[in-house]
Parts: structure tokens; sequence; C-alpha cells
């Protein structure tokens, strides 16, 4: 204390400090029940109403997400074919078979699930409802016989791209691309824009141009540019035709003679087609009929040192099972997988009555498995070069 300072000068300056600090946190107690800090997304500290003095909006309907579901898109029906009865079948000639024209030397791996938009390989066609199952009527469940027939394959052909012959896995015949797209009447190659598109096999051009007043598929332009050829060989006195279409380009005419191996037009994405490729198809008798199709795999050779496996997956009373995923593990330790036809109007061989086949499988050894009603059922079946190979896989009572 200085000397000169009297005890009432003192306690008055002690008392003055301490009664502004009350002042200023009285100020700052009674501003806070207006104003609240926030801190806003950019780290910036802003200044903003109280709670107290904002009027709530009203709360939006809640919306619930499930990550990773996807809808399955549902299939266009295929009405059931309206057909005539026809002659027990003679064989009036046994051909020789074509190589193929290319051969496979490397083991291909599975891809992953593409998009449907971005594959090349695909052929959009719109769909409607979805549906949980291929088939919800029991009645509509086909029967085969009892054994299934291999004796009387027809592996003649050679293969239909001078380039890559490698059909697009998750959009065999019969499959729904992951249920995107209505069960397929063919198989798809897909290539390079102009690749070169060959006959198969010799024969005579039934059809070369557009599809817009001649149709051979469900809707006029559904090919864009196509090529139907009349196969000189026969099967059981059966008339085999071959379609290519979604072509770029067209280097034929109707009414000429081809060859295997002669140019008939070049890849591309006329039609309906999202991506350039070849849309393969084999037709029997009627080359006009959508539903005359039967499964291309069974009709052209497998690559060199390779073979065909068609099969059945039927339920313990021996019905198909539709729409069910066979796995396979070969002898090159490649994983695959091919879907049982989704469509029970999808055509099947008229001898082997099968409902899934894949072809260049590696000969040897391979087990072949699905998961029916929640049990395996297994075979294991010997591939054998250039030879086609049947199995049935059947539910257990």
């Amino acid at each position: 204390m200085d000397k000169n300072t009297s005890p009432k000068q003192t306690k008055i300056k002690f008392l003055l400090p301490a009664l502004g600090v009350a002042v200023v946190v009285g100020l700052f107690f009674w501003s806070g029940k207006f104003m609240t800090t926030d801190t806003a997304a950019d780290g910036v500290a802003r200044i903003t109403p109280a709670d107290s003095l904002k009027t709530p909006l009203p709360s939006p309907s809640a919306t619930v997400v499930m990550a990773g579901i996807l809808e399955p898109a549902t299939l266009t029906a295929v009405p059931t074919d309206t057909s005539t009865a026809t002659p027990s079948p003679t064989n009036t000639q046994t051909p020789t078979a074509l190589l193929p024209t290319q051969t496979a030397t490397a083991t291909s791996t599975p891809s992953p699930t593409p998009i449907a938009a971005q594959d090349p390989a695909e052929t959009a066609v719109p769909t409607n409802t979805p549906e949980p199952w291929p088939t919800t009527n029991p009645t509509l469940l086909l029967k085969p016989p009892a054994e299934i027939d291999s004796s009387q394959s027809h592996l003649w052909f050679g293969r239909p791209v001078d380039g890559n012959n490698i059909p697009s896995a998750p959009y065999r015949f019969g499959m729904t691309y992951n249920q995107r797209l209505v069960p397929h009447r063919a198989v798809d190659i897909a290539n390079d824009p102009g690749t070169l598109v060959v006959a198969i096999g010799p024969g005579t051009v039934f059809y070369a141009g557009e599809d817009i007043e001649t149709l051979f598929g469900p809707k006029a332009d559904f090919y864009g540019r196509v090529v139907v050829v009349k196969m000189d060989w026969q099967w059981e006195g059966r008339t085999i035709y071959t379609l290519y279409g979604h072509l770029e380009s067209v280097a034929v005419t109707t009414g000429q003679v081809v060859n295997p191996g002669d140019v008939l037009g070049g890849v591309g994405s006329a039609g309906v087609a999202l991506g350039p490729h070849l849309h393969f198809e084999v037709r029997q008798d009627d080359p006009y009929d959508y539903g005359s199709v039967r499964n291309p795999e069974l009709w052209y050779w497998p690559f060199s040192g390779r073979g065909v496996l068609a099969g059945r997956v039927v339920d313990a009373n021996g019905y198909f099972m539709p729409g069910t995923r066979v796995n396979l593990e070969c002898s090159d330790g490649t994983p695959r997988t091919v879907n049982t036809y989704w469509d029970q109007n999808t055509p099947p061989d008229d001898v082997l009555v099968e409902n899934f086949a894949i072809s260049d499988l590696p000969a040897g050894s391979c087990r072949v498995w699905v998961d029916l009603f929640d049990e395996v059922v297994e075979q294991f079946v010997e591939i054998q070069p250039a030879e086609l190979s049947v199995v049935v896989l059947q539910a257990r009572p």
C-alpha cells in the first residue's frame, strides 16, 4: 500500500474493477439466451439465432434405402410357340465337321459382372414387372425324358468371326444377363467394329439386308442389318439356318452361295445392340420364326483340345429347374458358371432336351454342381476333346 493513500481510497480502487467484471459477465449471459455460435462445414464459426428463437421446420418423411439391394428386372413373357406336327425326321446327310476359325491357346478367366450399359455383347430389350423366380406357376414346368441321349451330336460347323469367338458368359443362350434382359435366343460375341463375320459352313444366303420390312426378330429393326444362311447340311431331316445380326455392313446378297470362311459382313451395333458384337443364332426349319432357335454352342466345334457339356438340372420329380446357377471346376482350375434356361419356352435340342450347355471346356475331369433346396448336388464328368458330354443333376427327394 502507498503511504500517501488512505484506507477508504484503497477500498474504492478494489471495488471498481470488480463491479466492471460483474457487468460484463451479466451482459454475456443475457445475450446467450438469444445467440449461439455455430461452426459451419467450412470450419468458420458464425453467430446464429439461438434455438429458442428459431421456428422449427416440419420433419420430412423418412426414406429407407437398402444398400446393395437391386430390384431384378422382370422378363417379358415370350409366348409359347404354336407349331404343327412335323414328320418323323430322317438323317439325310452326315457332314464332315469343320475346324473352328480360332484356336484357344490361353485359358480364359471369368470376368466380373459387367454393367449392362457398358457391355458391347449385350442386346437391349425392354423388360417390365420384376419376377423373383423365372417360373412361378408350377404347371409350366416341363418334364424331359428320363434318359439324356448324346448319340446324335451335331458339332459340325466352324466359328462365325475372324477374331474373338468366345461368347458373352452372362448372356449365353437361355440366360438373362443377371435378370436384366429377356431370355437370350442366341450367343453374343464381342469384337471391334468391322471385324469380319464369316460363314460357319456351306450354304446359300437366304436373306441379306435390313430387317425393317422383312422381320426375323420380335420387332422391326431388331437386328439392324442381318444375314441368314440356309445351310446345305440337314440334321434328322430338319433344315438348319444360321443368323448373323447387328452387322455394321453386309458383304453378300440373297441367293449367293457361300462356303466356310466366306465373308458375310462386319461386326457392328445396328438395331437394338448397345455395343459392337455379333448376335449369332441357329434356327431350325423356319428361318422367320424367332422361337425356332436352338443353342448355337451345340452346333459349332469347340476350340482345339476342348469339349462341350450339355445337361439338365431337375427337381426330385424330374421337372426342369429354370434359372438355376450351375458351377463348374475343370482341369484348368478356372471356375465357370452357366445358368439353366430361364424361360420354359426356350427351345432345347430335339434329342438332348437339355436346359443348359457350355462349350470350350478343357479336356479332363470336371466337377459340376448346383445348390438345390439348400443341398449341393454334384457330378463328375469327363470332358473329351471335340466331343459332347452330358450330365444330369437331380434334387434328392
